[in-house]
């Protein structure tokens, strides 16, 4: 087939017209979306509004600190609590090293102790003649715990004129912690990250490849007030457990309590095979983990230890749902977690393809024409 120069000039017009309309709006997208004003909905149902991406944030309590971490925003923190800053896990390593820096306050924490340290950090972070950097109408603070602690907090930084404030108080179900991390990015990044989706399709890809299984007994042990205490319904491990595909044979709709005290020797006469997840209440003393061994009989068959941010309001909790299946279903579940397929990920290489298909049909397009 020969083309004369009028007919290439055509074809190098289509093609650069297809190159406008597909690759173009995706810059212009990513630009109106960065400039866009966004509200967001916290854990207690109320609605903030921001007019732009926060350039600093604070973050109350060890799962929010850690959620920050994961996700990236580190840099933006100018304060955390003391807890997250005493905290042993290695997610923390980088923010230690801040702290000691003297780039993040850490000095106070939600409890009565902590409480006047944490708001004079606060406050101080946003003191100009201090050089503080936090602007209290467009900065975000995010907070957790029970409101029998934060809400007098929150009330006394309402009235210090800080505007932008969010609040969860108990996560008890982890499709939840799914939808905690997309807040908390979309306010500290202006975007959801890649983390969340992976979080919520994990339990839909275990229940997946669980159909015709039969599901695996199970159930959670924590320690509290000198006895062993199991999950139940508003217990964030119970809620992993039933996520991971397992039956917890703990959960008892007569008893109010997210956990309460059980016989472990019975449960484990009565569900001999159950998976016993513990958490780091036991698994980190020697003498509530021995006294847990002599109440299964003098061993640990069967009993898979919880690291102790799994069970918290974070990235990482997904880790936890993953260990559960694999400890449950370990024929069927083993290896890293798997990433959801994303039908955009490959919206890059396409964009790279047609640029290239561009840029070359418009080199043959202008030989031919000088050409002829």
């Amino acid at each position: 087939m020969e083309f004369n120069s009028q007919s290439l000039r055509t074809i190098v017009l289509i093609v650069a017209m297809v190159f406008a309309f597909t690759v173009a709006p995706v810059a212009i997208t990513d630009v109106s979306d960065a400039d866009s004003s966004f509200t967001v909905t916290d854990g207690k149902g109320n609605t903030v509004s921001f007019d732009k991406v926060p350039e600093h944030i604070v973050t109350i309590g060890k799962g929010v600190t850690a959620t920050a971490i994961e996700i990236g925003v580190l840099d933006k923190v100018l304060v955390c609590d003391s807890y997250s800053a005493k905290a042993t896990e290695d997610v923390y390593t980088p923010l230690k090293e801040k702290i000691a820096a003297g780039v993040i306050k850490a000095n106070g924490n939600v409890y009565s102790s902590g409480k006047a340290n944490l708001i004079t950090d606060i406050v101080d972070a946003a003191d100009v003649e201090k050089k503080g950097e936090f602007d209290k109408k467009s900065d975000a603070i995010f907070i957790t715990g029970s409101d029998t602690y934060i809400k007098s907090i929150i009330d006394e930084l309402v009235k210090y004129g800080f505007t932008k404030i969010l609040a969860w108080n108990d996560i008890v179900d982890y499709k939840d912690i799914a939808k905690f991390v997309e807040t908390v990015s979309k306010v500290a990044k202006g975007s959801v990250d890649p983390a969340v989706e992976k979080m919520e399709s994990l339990s839909d890809y275990i229940s997946n490849k669980l159909t015709s299984k039969e599901k695996k007994d199970a159930f959670y042990v924590t320690y509290s007030s000198n006895v062993f205490k199991v999950g139940n319904t508003g217990s964030l491990a119970n809620s992993m457990i039933i996520a991971a595909g397992g039956n917890s044979v703990t959960v008892d709709p007569s008893k109010t309590t997210s956990t309460y005290e059980a016989n472990i020797t019975e449960l484990r006469e009565k569900y001999p095979s159950a998976v016993i997840f513990i958490d780091n209440t036991i698994n980190s003393n020697e003498a509530n983990l021995n006294n847990l061994k002599t109440q299964l009989g003098g061993n640990l068959d069967n009993v898979v230890p919880l690291n102790s941010l799994w069970n918290n309001y974070c990235v990482e909790s997904m880790d936890g749902v993953w260990t559960m299946a694999c400890s449950m279903y370990p024929d069927i579940f083993h290896g890293d977690i798997p990433t959801p397929k994303d039908s955009d990920d490959n919206s890059m290489v396409y964009i790279v393809a047609v640029i290239v298909a561009v840029v070359a049909i418009g080199v043959v397009g202008l030989f031919y024409v000088r050409k002829n």
